[in-house]
């Protein structure tokens, strides 16, 4: 098994929705691509969603500093 050279960085866009927090991997002009993510682990995973860019775009950011 081929060992993981994990990367950290050094800030990620998060917000709320629901009580779940999500994190944009992916945006173009109509949509957006976003993956659920643990706060208090601070780390993405789970199943990608496409959203729509208005509902980013509608969204408060908070910028993480890891």
């Amino acid at each position: 098994m081929a060992s993981r050279n994990k990367q950290r960085c050094k800030s990620i866009e998060v917000f709320v929705s629901e009580g779940t927090a999500y994190s944009p991997i992916h945006k173009d002009k109509d949509s957006a691509w976003i993956v659920e993510f643990d706060m208090s682990r601070k780390n993405c995973g789970g199943g990608v969603k496409k959203v729509a860019r208005s509902f980013l775009d509608s969204q408060e950011i908070i910028i993480l500093a890891l």
